[in-house]
């Protein structure tokens, strides 16, 4: 294949496993207690944090794994406690900001959290997107390619940015009470998502389980 084959070939395999249409009523249930301003930052900072991440999965994902002995299945488990921890506070209203005035400097590092967790891993960047990184890489020969994948993810991240900051025109149409609604659903949704995550993990682990 020739550049432009392969740059359609990964861009197109590593936007669908992020998936943003799918993560855009979660990011809008996790971001709806902050303002517009707020929002804008940590979309920019998640967006930034997982093209970062994913990147660094394709130099030295393989690497990291084989130094510390992780395996795609822990991967699985622990983005799987991180998603029911974020779905238990969405199904019971807890927020996941303190209530805080513009004018304090923790908010800064608050907003820092919040995009880098949840929103940039495992939401964005989460399990399936390092391992889908990992494995083009893995089979790529030459330096070149590994530009190319490094393209790919850089190209779905600008798209990712571009559906998350047009979400605020989401919110406007739906409004704050069925907003509300919709996210104690999507709670649901991603509690069972989690599960699923943590069952994989355990079962590659232990796969007797599986009998």
């Amino acid at each position: 294949m020739d550049f432009f084959e392969l740059f359609i070939k990964y861009t197109l395999s590593i936007f669908a496993i992020v998936d943003p249409f799918g993560a855009t009523p979660i990011i809008l249930s996790i971001l709806k207690d902050f303002s517009e301003k707020e929002q804008e930052v940590i979309i920019k900072k998640a967006v930034f944090y997982g093209s970062f991440i994913l990147i660094f999965f394709v130099f030295l994902g393989n690497v990291f794994i084989k130094i510390f002995g992780i395996s795609i299945a822990d991967f699985q488990i622990a983005g799987g406690i991180i998603l029911l921890l974020i779905s238990i506070n969405i199904i019971f209203g807890q927020p996941l900001k303190e209530r805080i005035t513009p004018d304090e400097v923790p908010s800064v590092k608050r907003h820092e959290n919040i995009a880098l967790i949840p929103i940039a891993t495992p939401i964005l960047a989460g399990p399936g997107a390092m391992v889908t990184s990992m494995t083009i890489a893995s089979s790529q020969k030459s330096f070149l390619n590994l530009f190319v994948v490094s393209l790919s993810i850089f190209t779905t991240f600008l798209v990712v940015y571009i559906i998350l900051k047009s979400s605020k025109i989401i919110r406007k149409a739906l409004g704050d009470i069925f907003l509300d609604v919709i996210s104690r659903m999507m709670g649901i949704i991603i509690m069972a998502l989690a599960v699923q995550l943590i069952l994989t993990g355990i079962k590659s682990n232990f796969p007797f389980l599986s009998h």
